[in-house]
């Protein structure tokens, strides 16, 4: 199967492709793709196109245009409490392979990280390389796209102005009836597109807590279990995105 490779869209240019620099040294020093090779590209919108590799590496003529994917039942977006360590880079390959829309990088009260500034951006430059892969490796159609790190406050005004419904899952209704993932996504109707707020290693504070169900924000229980911020993140993606009928 030839390998995937994704350009955004001012690349394409019917019938020739343009390949920057980063994509030439990765075809033909990483992969070792001469002329003549073919890939796959797609650009996020749907489009994907068979190409062949030019003699002199700068584009790609397009072959066939392959018959567009279509859109996502849900377009799901994930609000995610600063973790330590490797957990961001983790979640976003995860929840790309699953097929998440966008993750929103939250900067909250018990989070040990603090981004900001050039430090912020360069990690988010590297955080979107890593869903470009990902989504590359998954046979995704469309990116993850990883927004800048917002505080909470922030991150609420930007969940709100998408007009989305919004979750937030919460321990302390472990075990009450009507509170289940599933039961309140019922009443949701099964929206075509949906927000969820996962907090960082020791959840959300009270106040937080607070100032998201003052927002609108649903809460949900997932069980007795308590799980890591990074399991959190990757199951209830999985589950949304399950219930959505887009893993089967």
């Amino acid at each position: 199967m030839p390998q995937r490779l994704y350009l955004s869209p001012e690349h394409v240019a019917p019938p020739h492709i343009a390949l920057p620099d980063e994509a030439r040294h990765y075809l033909r020093h990483v992969l070792r793709l001469r002329a003549g090779d073919e890939v796959i590209v797609f650009d996020g919108t749907g489009a994907e196109y068979r190409v062949a590799l030019g003699d002199g590496g700068a584009t790609a003529a397009i072959l066939e245009r392959l018959p567009d994917r279509p859109p996502q039942r849900l377009r799901l977006t994930l609000y995610q409490g600063l973790p330590k360590g490797k957990k961001l880079p983790l979640i976003i390959q995860k929840i790309t392979e699953l097929g998440a829309a966008r993750i929103v990088p939250v900067q909250t009260a018990r989070a040990t990280v603090r981004l900001e500034g050039r430090e912020a951006e360069a990690k988010r430059a590297r955080w979107q390389k890593i869903a470009d892969e990902a989504a590359e490796q998954s046979h995704g159609a469309r990116p993850l796209e990883v927004a800048p790190v917002m505080a909470w406050e922030e991150a609420l005004s930007d969940w709100r102005q998408s007009g989305q419904p919004g979750l937030m899952p919460d321990e302390a209704l472990a075990g009450q009836p009507g509170q289940g993932l599933r039961e309140v996504l019922a009443t949701l109707g099964h929206p075509e597109a949906l927000s969820v707020f996962i907090g960082p290693e020791g959840g959300f504070t009270p106040e937080e807590t607070a100032t998201g169900r003052a927002a609108g924000l649903t809460p949900v229980s997932l069980g007795p279990r308590i799980l890591r911020t990074e399991t959190a993140a990757v199951v209830v993606c999985a589950l949304l995105l399950y219930e959505a009928g887009e893993l089967g």
